[in-house]
């Protein structure tokens, strides 16, 4: 929240390359049932932190109930957007936001 971070123009990537699922338990990288028995492959760019971490989340809470494992909590999502930092959404189950821009493209 600090004016000198705040107002500037910032870009966020993060890798989704592989991703983890399920906290990086056992051994060895694992493929998501949601990407086809495939890893990710996925880079994620946003001028948003928190819609950024709100579609990962969103990606990772789909697979991790593929995989019939718990929902981990976004409740600090919800604390980021109540304190203007950003958007918080979690995709409808059609994967679809109505709050966040969010544009899939495939090289």
């Amino acid at each position: 929240k600090h004016p000198q971070i705040k107002n500037k123009t910032r870009i966020i990537i993060a890798d989704g390359l592989f991703g983890v699922f399920d906290r990086g338990e056992g051994e060895g990288k694992k493929v998501w049932k949601t990407f086809n028995n495939d890893f990710p492959k996925s880079i994620f760019i946003s001028k948003d932190p928190v819609a950024i971490d709100s579609v990962m989340a969103s990606i990772i809470i789909k697979e991790r109930a593929k995989h019939q494992l718990k929902s981990l909590s976004t409740e600090y999502l919800n604390d980021a957007m109540n304190n203007g930092l950003g958007i918080y959404e979690l995709s409808s189950e059609s994967g679809k936001y109505s709050k966040i821009r969010y544009k899939e493209v495939l090289l």
